[in-house]
């Protein structure tokens, strides 16, 4: 992560309550927790991940990409509480979900990341700007990002598959069950692939 200088800031304590609450609700145990607590301290001594820096971490993730968008859409979804920063909780949290091996609780979570007006459904501009940040993020060059290949070609592709009630919007069922059943999609849909 960036690595913050804040002079006597006081070090934020993990309570043994939050250490029970991630073993009951993240894959990781007392010592995992403590290791990517003491990790997560050292990146952000005040214990508060702000927008700028999350950012950051997604160009280490893809240092040939451009993350601004995504890592934007990211980042909305794991600040839980809206107060403008991730805290350590809503960090790791989010990290388990991603890297859990169960398909559908990511594809859950990547729902959420995509319906970026928070209204239970994902529109076809909302998936075509997902689609563009994706592209940004992997860095595809702008000549691969035309015709069939441009985000609104491919959204439109996606909702004539997924869209099966002919809403004009995907729920995270329709979401779900079409990306379970679609390699192409679960490779494109999820920001790490499958």
């Amino acid at each position: 992560m960036g690595g913050k200088n804040t002079k006597n800031a006081a070090k934020p304590e993990l309570t043994e309550s939050e250490i029970h609450f991630l073993m009951d609700n993240t894959q990781y145990d007392r010592n995992a927790i403590i290791q990517w607590y003491n990790d997560f301290l050292r990146d952000c001594p005040d214990g508060k991940l702000d927008k700028k820096e999350f950012e950051k971490v997604y160009a280490q993730l893809y240092p040939k990409g451009n993350p601004s968008k995504f890592s934007s859409f990211v980042f909305e979804v794991f600040d839980a509480d809206n107060n403008k920063y991730i805290s350590f909780s809503e960090f790791l949290l989010a990290i388990s979900a991603l890297s859990d091996g169960d398909v559908t609780k990511r594809l859950r979570l990547t729902f959420q990341i995509y319906d970026v007006n928070n209204n239970n459904q994902i529109d076809i501009k909302e998936m075509t700007k997902v689609i563009e940040a994706l592209y940004d993020l992997k860095s595809v060059p702008k000549d691969q990002r035309k015709g069939e290949n441009s985000a609104a070609s491919r959204a439109q592709a996606i909702f004539l598959k997924l869209d099966l009630d002919g809403s004009k919007g995907l729920n995270a069922d329709e979401f779900i069950n079409g990306c379970v059943n679609d390699n192409y999609l679960l490779s494109l849909l999820l920001p790490e692939g499958n």
